[in-house]
């Protein structure tokens, strides 16, 4: 573990040495020269991505797990969850979108059992087909 409380498989954002702007997960660390192996994601720098490299652990910050995503977003990334094979990943983020889901039927549950016009039937009522 480094100072920085970072350890593999952890999400970070960084620069490279080159300044290049990156977004990925902990791979590997060598403590001792203060490095930190990053499988890139998304980066300013396009022939980054998707490849791992080295940064300096002084430049990267250690990135939240608990971010609040919409659906498609947590759809996107439950997909990268299954490209790198992180099952924990994986799994918390299909809990996250569960939860989204939960959420948004019982709101759309509520909204429906109040004494609201059906404005659909009056579509259809309407609709000469």
């Amino acid at each position: 573990m480094t100072l920085l409380n970072v350890e593999q498989g952890d999400w970070v954002q960084g620069r490279s040495r080159e300044g290049a702007l990156v977004h990925g997960y902990v791979k590997r660390e060598n403590v001792a020269q203060g490095l930190l192996k990053v499988a890139v994601i998304e980066s300013d720098q396009e022939e980054l991505i998707g490849k791992a490299i080295w940064i300096l652990t002084k430049s990267v910050k250690k990135l939240s797990m608990v971010p609040n995503h919409n659906e498609a977003e947590l759809l996107s990334l439950i997909d990268i969850a299954l490209v790198t094979k992180d099952e924990q990943w994986f799994t918390e983020l299909s809990e996250a979108l569960r939860s989204i889901q939960t959420k948004s039927k019982g709101y759309a549950h509520h909204a429906n059992t109040e004494n609201k016009p059906n404005r659909i039937a009056d579509i259809d009522t309407k609709a000469n087909f």
